[in-house]
């Protein structure tokens, strides 16, 4: 038996989906269609008012009447940040990060963090969202200084074709060695510009007070 707990709850809903583990969400196509996943689903042929009402099964009967029901098999903590991305995506932003429970963020570990992603990232690849791909990316690469998780990273990054970000996690030492060095080579460039207009302006200050001196005299 399916129950609703959730944050998307619309009364004109066209559509529900069921989560893996129980949890139905009642949203819109028209939303949900900004995946084309979605949007192929739903240009699908739709049952017509006479094949609903020859049904003889009353459940089946108020379940295609009353929108379209899918079930997937992602969890309900999963859909709803993928929802969260879909309706909300002026509200999503990499310093607030609504793929977590922020209250409850600051307990959570290294590995739990990064399987939250993953999860959230290979449903993101398979229904093409766009929006939540590029912010689980950018939560991936916050992670890649834990040594455990980068070779799991790169594994999953090449398996939903993401190739900079596997890249990233192979290579993240030298890369970080190479900004490093950059860096370095950066400032003592500067530093030796500096180092010349001091000498400069000491040789100007030297000379003014030369020609004051000689002007005393």
């Amino acid at each position: 038996m399916t129950t609703t707990m959730n944050s998307f709850i619309f009364l004109d809903a066209d559509l529900h989906i069921t989560s893996s583990d129980g949890i139905t969400y009642h949203v819109h196509k028209n939303r949900m269609s900004q995946s084309p996943v979605f949007a192929d689903m739903f240009s699908l042929p739709t049952p017509t008012e006479d094949d609903v009402n020859a049904l003889h099964d009353s459940d089946e009967k108020s379940r295609l009447s009353g929108g379209t029901s899918v079930e997937l098999t992602e969890s309900s903590e999963t859909l709803e940040q993928l929802l969260h991305f879909i309706y909300d995506t002026e509200m999503v932003k990499p310093d607030t990060m609504m793929l977590f429970d922020n209250s409850k963020r600051r307990f959570t570990s290294p590995l739990d963090e990064y399987q939250r992603l993953a999860a959230l990232f290979e449903a993101a690849c398979k229904y093409e969202v766009e929006s939540a791909q590029r912010a689980v990316v950018d939560a991936l690469h916050a992670l890649l200084p834990h040594r455990a998780l980068r070779a799991q990273i790169e594994d999953l990054a090449a398996r939903l074709d993401h190739p900079d970000l596997a890249v990233q996690a192979r290579y993240y030492e030298s890369i970080k060695l190479n900004k490093q060095l950059r860096a370095a080579a950066t400032w003592r460039t500067q530093s030796r510009g500096y180092m010349w207009q001091f000498w400069a302006l000491c040789w100007v200050l030297a000379v003014v007070a030369i020609v004051k001196l000689a002007v005393t005299l």
